[in-house]
């Protein structure tokens, strides 16, 4: 979620879901809305023994007054598919990720 306004926690359910829940392991990362027509690239940086260990990225994302994607994007962290641009099925064009 991106920004401190409790008015905004409804147009996820999904996520608040998840977050409710002691059991699960996530991570995330909330950034401010782009506007129409331009990009956000996010650098993560994760300890390599992540890469072909079970791990995925998921990309949920919601627009205002507008259609919500719970899972708009999501992929395996794998070698295989490293460099691959993973098309979205919302809001998010692609996804790619790479590992130096």
């Amino acid at each position: 979620m991106s920004g401190d306004e409790e008015r905004w926690y409804p147009d996820q359910p999904r996520w608040w879901k998840y977050v409710g829940r002691a059991q699960e392991n996530l991570l995330a990362v909330t950034g401010a809305s782009t506007a129409p027509g331009d990009r956000t690239v996010i650098r993560v940086d994760l300890e390599s023994e992540v890469l072909d260990a079970g791990y995925s990225v998921r990309v949920d994302t919601s627009v205002e007054d507008q259609q919500n994607h719970p899972t708009d994007v999501e992929v395996a962290l794998t070698s295989e598919v490293q460099g691959d641009k993973i098309p979205g099925t919302g809001y998010v064009r692609y996804l790619r990720y790479k590992w130096d």
